[in-house]
């Protein structure tokens, strides 16, 4: 059976123990549930507060808090998880670059430059669709 990156293998042979250059390759799993008040845990309760989720000016905190509680249940949410790892991404581009927060007119707009349906995207903006306003 061929072995996985066996050039590279081949490059550190003469580095590397027998053990290591004949094993197996074993695939790395993250973790799929972070423990409740954890590194992690707190980290995304001190970025993704009412104030810094508000100020992207396109989601509801609400979601967000929801998102906070279903991730670190002890079922671990993976999909509320990937909420806040996204959340807190834009939070963290809005607080480092001084991205000001998004308003219909300009979601709006961008639709329209897009070619889009103008009125779609103000529906969508309005209506809650993907976690906005």
């Amino acid at each position: 059976s061929l072995k996985e990156k066996w050039i590279l293998r081949e490059a550190v042979r003469p580095y590397i123990t027998d053990e290591l250059y004949k094993r197996r390759k074993n695939p790395f799993l993250a973790p799929t549930r972070w423990p409740q008040g954890g590194a992690l845990h707190r980290l995304f309760q001190g970025l993704l507060t009412r104030e810094a989720v508000e100020a992207l000016g396109f989601l509801d905190y609400a979601v967000v808090e929801e998102a906070l509680e279903r991730a670190y249940s002890l079922k671990g949410d993976t999909k509320a998880f990937r909420t806040l790892v996204y959340v807190g991404a834009w939070v963290t581009l809005r607080e480092r670059f001084g991205v000001k927060k998004a308003n219909k007119e300009d979601w709006v707009s961008q639709a329209k430059v897009r070619g889009n349906q103008a009125e779609a995207a103000s529906q969508s903006f309005d209506d809650g669709r993907y976690s906005m306003k």
